[in-house]
Formats: C-alpha cells, structure tokens, sequence
C-alpha cells in the first residue's frame, strides 16, 4: 500500500465516512456485542437470537410486505368505519323499511370477504349479526363459513362477536346450534364460567333456548351438576333429581351464588335452574326462602321479559306474605308498564289469587290500576286482568291453558283466605271506579267487538247495581239507526243476551228494579226491529222465557204488543227447531 492510500484512509476515518475500531465497539454495545479479551466479539444473548435467525429478520422480508400489512389495516379500518355508519343508520327508526334493506345489502357487500377478521374488532360483532336472516340462508351459511373449526367458534363465542354467534344460533338450524354447544363443551373448564360472563352467557342461553330438547338438557345438566361424580349420559334430569335431591340442590345453590345477580336473572336457563331447584325444595320440604328472595328483588324484569313466566309464578306462590307485601311496594308505579305483557298479566293472576291481604292489595296495586280505567281497558291484557277479576277463572273469558298453568299453584299456595272471600273483597274494591268508566264509555266499548267480552263480564257481575240513567244510555246507544248494523255481530247479541239474564236477577232481588227491555224495545224502529228479528232469534227467545219472570215488571206494550207479535214467534219457533235437528 503506498502513502497515498493510507493517507486516503487516515482522512476518511477522520472523517467518519469510514467505521474506526473505536466506532465499531460503540456501534457493536448499543447493539449489545462486547468484545472479549482477545478481541474477538462477545455476542449478547439478543444478538445470538438474531444470528439464529439470520437470513428470516428485516433485511430478508420480502420488499413491500410492511406496505401490504399497513394498507390492509387501512383497508379493515375504512371498512369498520362505514359499516358502522350504514348501522347506525339501519338503527334509525325514521329509516324507511326499503332503505333499510339496500343499507344491509351494501354493509354485507362490504365485509363478506373478511368477516371473521372484522367479527373480533369492537362493535363489529353486532353490525355483523344485523345481516342475518331465517330467510337468507345463503347469507348466513356464508358467515358461518368462517368459523369451520371449534376454536373458531369459541373464540367468536367469547370474544368480540358474541352478539354474531348469539345471532347465528337463533337463525341457524339444529346443526349449527349442535355445533356451537360443541364448542362450548370442548372448554376445558366447563359451561359454567361461559355463563358467568358477560359475553358468552347470552350465547349459551340462545343455544338453551334455540335448541332442540337433546341441546337444552346437555347445558341444563352441565351446568345444575357441574362436577357431581355420578353420570346423566343416560338419565332423564328428572330421575337425577330424584336420585339425589339434596345433593343437586346443594350444588346449584353454589353455582347460583356466584352467578346469580339482576343481569343474569334475565336468561330463560338460569330462571328453569331456579325453578327445578324451587320445586325439588319445595318437595322436599327443604327451605326456599333463599331463592324465592332473589328472584322476588327481580319480579319485574322477569315478568317483563317475552320468556314464559314460571318462575316468577313459583315465587308469588311460595313467598311469604311479608315477601308478597314486600314485592306489592316494588310493582307501585310500574303496574301499567307490567301489564304490557302476557307474563305481567299471569304474574298479577297469581299475586292476586295468592295475597290473603285484600287491603294492602286494593290499596298498593289495585288503585293504581283503577285510576287510568279509561284508557287501560284498550290493553288487551290488562282488560283480561279485569275480566278475570270480574270472572275468575272462567273459560268464557280465560284461555284454557292459562288456567291450568294457574291451577298448578293450588297444592303449594300458603295463601289461607278463600276465594270467594277474597274476591268478594275485591269486587266490592272495584265497583264504583269500574261502574263509573262503563257509564262514561260504554257507547264507544260497544262499537268494538274486542271490549264487548269486558262488557259482557261487567253486565255479569254487576248488572244487579245497573241504574235506570246506565240502562237508558245503553238502550239509546244500541236501538239507534247506525246501530243496525252492529247487532249482526255475535259480540253484540252476546252483550244484549248478558243484559237479558240481568234484567231477570235484578228484578228477582228487586221488583221496582228498572229493566233494560222497558228501555230498549221501546226505542227500536222498523228498520232495527227487522234487523233484530231476522238475526237474533236467539236474543228473542231468551225475551220470551225470561217473559213470564218479568211479567210484572215489564210494561203492557212490550207484554201485550211486541211479545205476541207473529214474527217474532215464527223466527223463535225457527230458532228451537233448528237447534233441536243440530242437537
């Protein structure tokens, strides 16, 4: 080398173009390379790592794959970003149906092609699930799709989508149900803290709910068991119990304490736990005080939910009646609101046939259910509590099936008071608020076939009480022309049939009673009387044998004139003779 060279390398040292030992040393500690005692380089732990994988780190990635990684996540988050704003607007309720749809069809056209990345990110998991439906079975099978293998599954379950998988199992068929509680199962530590979570729980109660008998009794048994040593493989739930009743009972009560709060009250499985662990102890003669508190601190989100309603029937049935009391100051300003719904309804049929306490009832629930009559009388199932409390259990009024639904809480009630006893109290409650409304109203009742069966009822049990000012308005209302055309309908001949009936009970206990036939017949026409006689043969016959009852009563026009009339005795005779042949 001559001295032009070294001279060259000097300089470019100087420098710092060109690395010196002393650069080198510095470089090789930030990078965590020492140097031995020979001077050789001591290689730190990080450092032989990265040797290891020499040829695999930065400098051997394939050029642009950072780029791609980045425009993806760019690309997932545009994505994220619209489909939540198409959601939001699919959320409005000022939305039309129409665009509604075309906002689906174009959130589904865009995420269909990464569905199962987008599920585990925020919020996506619900924007996903407004896609399905029964009817697109395309669409749904397509999603699922994604998510082949249990693991999959599982984590959908437990993750961010666990709004999806609750979707895809209530619009899914037995086998996509089956193989989500597959999945489930395959969790090693069991179905019980699923349903402690938040996110899972409402995906196991789907499935409960969804599935087929096979599928509710294999989450049913898991979780009442949980790691009870004997085997239910081939046992129906039923024999279980009675296998070992305090035992199942006993690890339920552990499994319920740690889970059991207003939240999960809500799921139709932890309200069938509760009730098979109230009837097995109840059976027993066990203590059930401890259940039937929690569930009676919760009575209203139970009654509200559109589930069946046992358990909040298996409460009132076997509270005390410092809980029933208890229960009564927690409905007190909600009663309206609860009977919106069928299990409202049931609920209050049984607090009512159960509560010995007439006063705290008229004065806690009854009165808040009395002042709105009016307008409450429009709800069909709060019109159904007035019937039943006109007419308890009576299949005129009453679905057969809710009355035997009732009829299960006979043999476990610890109400003591009769029934006759107790709804006489309450009628008595009742009758100057309900005789007052019908007064008011009962010319805008009678023009809607759904009231004419309260009508019905209110005639039934008080008709006794009717004034002559009510049976006037009534008789006006109904002889009226434009009235004509209401009498064809059965509700209305029912309603003129029930006010026959009381006409005669009236003037049995009372002979200077007024009667509605002085009042009605009187005020029909020509038109209306044809229209009578040619269709309510039935009601005329009913006139005729209540006649010689009345006979007092009844004025000498409607006796001497109307009664003997020759049309109306051929349309009776008519009737009896048809009814005899169809007999």
């Amino acid at each position: 080398m001559n001295l032009n060279q070294k001279r060259k390398i000097n300089n470019n040292s100087e420098d710092a173009s060109v690395p010196t030992k002393k650069h080198r040393d510095e470089a090789g500690q930030k990078k965590g390379t020492q140097r031995k005692s020979d001077g050789t380089p001591k290689v730190h732990p990080k450092s032989q790592h990265d040797s290891k994988d020499f040829g695999k780190g930065r400098d051997s990635k394939k050029p642009g794959t950072g780029q791609r990684s980045n425009k993806k996540k760019q690309h997932l988050t545009s994505i994220v970003t619209e489909a939540k704003a198409n959601y939001q607007l699919y959320t409005d309720k000022k939305v039309e149906k129409d665009e509604k749809q075309l906002l689906l069809k174009s959130t589904y056209d865009l995420v269909k092609d990464h569905i199962p990345e987008l599920s585990r990110m925020k919020g996506m998991g619900k924007v996903i699930a407004s896609l399905l439906d029964r009817k697109d079975r395309k669409r749904n099978m397509h999603v699922l799709s994604g998510f082949v293998d249990k693991d999959a599954k599982l984590l959908l379950v437990k993750g961010n989508g666990y709004r999806l998988a609750a979707k895809l199992i209530q619009v899914g068929n037995a086998e996509i149900i089956k193989q989500f509680v597959e999945a489930c199962m395959s969790n090693g530590k069991g179905l019980r803290p699923l349903m402690a979570s938040f996110k899972s729980a409402p995906v196991l109660n789907a499935a409960y709910v969804n599935g087929n008998v096979e599928v509710k009794r294999s989450i049913l048994s898991k979780l009442v068991l949980g790691n009870m040593p004997f085997s239910v493989d081939d046992l129906p739930l039923v024999e279980v119990f009675s296998k070992s009743k305090k035992d199942v009972v006993e690890e339920c009560k552990t499994f319920l304490q740690s889970i059991l709060n207003g939240k999960t009250i809500k799921y139709e499985i932890i309200q069938d736990i509760l009730v098979l662990c109230i009837q097995t102890r109840a059976s027993t003669g066990m203590d059930v005080d401890e259940f039937i508190k929690v569930t009676s601190e919760n009575i209203i989100p139970l009654c509200r939910r559109i589930s069946n309603c046992t358990l909040a029937l298996w409460t009132i049935w076997l509270a005390s009646a410092q809980m029933r009391k208890h229960m009564m100051k927690n409905m007190k300003g909600k009663l309206v609101s609860l009977l919106q719904t069928h299990n409202g309804l049931m609920f209050m049929m049984a607090l009512i046939e159960s509560t010995d306490d007439t006063k705290t009832l008229n004065k806690i629930v009854l009165k808040e259910f009395l002042e709105p009559l009016d307008d409450l009388v429009k709800n069909a199932d709060a019109r159904k509590l007035l019937e039943f409390l006109l007419a308890p259990r009576s299949t005129k009024f009453m679905h057969p099936k809710d009355i035997e639904i009732l009829k299960e809480g006979d043999s476990v009630r610890t109400s003591k008071k009769s029934e006759v006893a107790r709804f006489d109290e309450i009628r008595d409650y009742m009758q100057e608020s309900i005789l007052t409304a019908f007064q008011n109203n009962c010319g805008l009742w009678l023009q809607d076939n759904k009231l004419c069966l309260f009508i019905i009822a209110v005639v039934e049990r008080y008709g006794y009480a009717f004034e002559a000012e009510l049976l006037q308005k009534l008789a006006t209302v109904m002889s009226a022309k434009d009235f004509s055309k209401r009498i064809v309908d059965k509700a209305v001949r029912m309603v003129l049939e029930s006010l026959i009936t009381a006409d005669v009970s009236r003037f049995e206990d009372n002979a200077d009673a007024p009667l509605f036939l002085n009042a009605f017949i009187p005020d029909l026409g020509k038109t209306q009387r044809a229209v009578l006689i040619k269709n309510c043969a039935r009601f005329l016959s009913n006139i005729l044998e209540a006649a010689p009852k009345l006979n007092k009563g009844l004025t000498f026009k409607i006796k001497k004139s109307w009664l003997n009339e020759k049309s109306v005795q051929e349309a009776v005779n008519e009737y009896k003779t048809r009814s005899a042949v169809n007999k």
